[in-house]
């Protein structure tokens, strides 16, 4: 039996330790827990050290293939527990849709609202929080919705919510946030003009409504060379992890889900797309090369 002293160091090491509240909360598709897959790893370090500097300005760009579990890590396991590390921030989380980026925060509703494990690390009674000395972590029903949601807080003059989510092309946010989750800002279809719609959005929506000491944290797929990621990679300013589906010995990145010999097919089907998407060369790599 679970005594009140482990679950209070459960408790803490969830709050402390990213991975390690994923493993906790987050569950695959057939219910088990999540296992940091080898590639993710650099990803969870990522998270860790924002989580641990929040006020730093830290900016990361993570680069990453098709079906990578960007989202499950990323986009609803880092963006749940930086709300319950600091519940008195406000987020910002934008994808390629709005449709999309309220279903990262649903997701990410369904954790704070329904999830017991979370309750343990980020309390929803001020009895456990009392125990544990924290802040809680309870929805305000006032504003519990698709696009934004507050959690309560002791400063009832805040209007603004804790997670505001929309599509990269939308106006996302009115208020100045502490940080923001860039989840896959765009799809391969978008056309010259909406990746320059997209970016002068973020430039005149976005930036302008950051803290000076806000973090930032995108993570996706490359399309074009002049894509989202490839203008933030050329304003400066970020730090830049690229995780290849095939390393230089040709093997797959993540064998147990997408073997060497079906990433192998994929390219000799689809070998310019192939170096684009789950390369992340934008130069068509050895594609290109021939084509030339």
């Amino acid at each position: 039996m679970t005594t009140e002293r482990e679950l209070i160091q459960a408790a803490r090491k969830a709050r402390s330790d990213f991975e390690y509240f994923l493993r906790l909360t987050i569950r695959t598709p057939d219910g088990a827990p999540l296992r940091i897959a080898r590639h993710q790893r650099e990803w969870v370090d990522i998270c860790q050290r924002i989580g641990d500097s929040p006020h730093e300005g830290l900016k990361h760009i993570i680069i990453a293939p098709p079906g990578s579990g960007k989202t499950q890590v990323v986009g609803v396991g880092f963006t749940s527990w930086m709300i319950g590390k600091y519940p008195l921030d406000h987020l910002g989380l934008i994808s390629y849709g709005d449709k999309v980026a309220w279903g990262r925060g649903a997701a990410v509703r369904g954790l704070i609202e329904h999830s017991k494990p979370y309750h343990l690390a980020f309390p929803n009674t001020m009895e456990w929080a009392q125990t544990l000395n924290v802040h809680p972590v309870i929805p305000d029903r006032s504003s519990w919705g698709s696009a934004e949601f507050k959690v309560m807080r002791e400063n009832l003059s805040d209007p603004h919510p804790t997670l505001r989510c929309g599509g990269a092309g939308s106006a996302v946010v009115a208020y100045r946030l502490n940080g923001l989750v860039i989840d896959d800002p765009q799809k391969n279809e978008m056309t010259v003009e909406l990746r320059q719609k997209y970016m002068k959005n973020y430039e005149d929506t976005l930036l302008t409504r950051m803290l000076a000491d806000a973090w930032q944290l995108c993570i996706g797929t490359r399309f074009a060379d002049d894509d989202f990621i490839g203008r933030l990679i050329r304003k400066g300013g970020w730090t830049v992890t690229h995780i290849p589906a095939l390393n230089k010995a040709g093997r797959s990145y993540w064998e147990n889900l997408y073997p060497t010999k079906f990433l192998q097919e994929r390219k000799f089907r689809e070998p310019m797309l192939f170096e684009m998407q789950y390369m992340g060369d934008t130069t068509g790599g050895s594609a290109g090369i021939i084509k030339h």
